[in-house]
């Protein structure tokens, strides 16, 4: 039977739930050696990425991706996690990067939702409205 990742971050957050110290200790090295014999190490950066998911929802918080053509100033990045939060009412953890290609505009990523607000886009879509 195949296991996913993510199958792997929920067994792994169910069982750190509420729990600290030596015990905490014990149950990461149990399944990283649980890991280390499925032969799984590679997949374990997937793992990770996926358990951090379930431990901010636990959490309240939302993690979310912004990418932009250009930095975001601290007053935008504020602004934004603050729209955010009233949009979803949780806590937001927000990660912005720079991508060049975008023209302008921003892309969002939380959850299983894209905003998608970039030229490139709107470019993409005028393409596609003229070659119909």
């Amino acid at each position: 039977m195949k296991v996913t990742p993510k199958q792997l971050a929920a067994v792994l957050a169910q069982a750190t739930a509420d729990v600290k110290g030596s015990e905490l200790a014990s149950i990461l090295e149990n399944f990283f050696q649980l890991v280390k014999r499925s032969y799984l190490m590679s997949r374990l950066p997937e793992i990770i990425l996926e358990y951090k998911k379930y431990y901010l929802a636990a959490q309240g918080i939302i993690a979310v991706k912004v990418q932009s053509s250009r930095p975001l100033t601290s007053s935008e990045h504020n602004q934004l996690v603050k729209q955010l939060k009233a949009l979803t009412g949780k806590n937001i953890e927000l990660t912005d990067t720079v991508d060049l290609s975008l023209g302008g505009g921003i892309k969002l990523q939380y959850e299983d939702t894209l905003i998608d607000g970039t030229i490139k886009r709107r470019v993409e879509n005028l393409k596609s409205l003229l070659k119909s």
